[in-house]
């Protein structure tokens, strides 16, 4: 028994289509996130480091320390 709002439609494929699409979205996000933080910036004769790999570098992000401690930003070139 079909209705005229499923009709053929495959709900175990679509359920596939969509984890898979939130699976590639959080490898992208956590290979960016990766980056923030411990990412060579610069060789170490001090010139700039290429970037490896289809990942842009992200935007700088700023994290409110505790207790009063002030603020610091990654990446901070």
């Amino acid at each position: 028994m079909t209705t005229a709002l499923i009709g053929n439609f495959d709900l175990a494929s679509a359920a596939l289509w969509l984890f898979w699409i939130f699976f590639a979205l959080l490898i992208f996000y956590i290979q960016r996130e990766n980056m923030r933080e411990g990412y060579p910036m610069e060789n170490d004769d001090g010139t700039q480091a290429a970037n490896q790999g289809p990942f842009p570098l992200p935007d700088p992000k700023t994290f409110k320390l505790s207790h009063g401690r002030g603020e610091v930003t990654f990446p901070n070139n």
